[in-house]
């Protein structure tokens, strides 16, 4: 008599499982790893970036923030350029930048002078050379920019003005 023949294959490629929890670890630790790399992509991707030109033009950088931006009504906690500013001020055209603006945060606000007041920073400029390692930048349309006052912000201010002084 002969034996019974089954018509499925018989397998020894059964995964146990241990190989099971090694493979569900696996993916477990890529997931990780991914998220990781997202969250560092998304911290890292877009750094706050200062205007050369803007600054390097302004009159006076102002520390500060909006009591009311329609209307122009700048705190100045402290100025940058000069250091002898503080109190309230108007800036005539900071309608332009109002949709970029939250009340309760402090704001570098690069402006140039007026009579009584201020005006953003705006226009055609060429800024010379500040030292041998920075290239001179081409003459261009300046459009009026505001900044957080974060401490990145902050120190790419300082050491530009330090640069430019030199």
């Amino acid at each position: 008599m002969t034996a019974a023949h089954s018509p499925l294959p018989v397998s020894d490629n059964i995964p146990s499982a241990r190989s099971r929890a090694r493979l569900v670890l696996f993916a477990i630790l890529a997931a990780i790893w991914i998220i990781f790399l997202a969250g560092l992509t998304w911290r890292t991707a877009n750094p706050p970036l200062v205007n050369r030109a803007q600054i390097l033009a302004s009159d006076r950088l102002l520390v500060g923030h909006w009591l009311d931006v329609k209307s122009g009504r700048f705190q100045v906690h402290k100025e940058l350029k000069q250091g002898d500013l503080t109190g309230e001020v108007i800036v005539e055209n900071s309608w332009i930048i109002q949709k970029k603006i939250s009340a309760d945060q402090e704001f570098v606000v690069p402006v140039r002078t007026r009579k009584d007041s201020y005006v953003l920073t705006a226009g055609d400029f060429r800024i010379e050379k500040s030292s041998p390692a920075s290239p001179d930048l081409p003459a261009g349309r300046i459009q009026p920019q505001v900044y957080r006052a974060t401490p990145e912000i902050l120190e790419q201010i300082e050491q530009l003005l330090k640069t430019a002084a030199q």
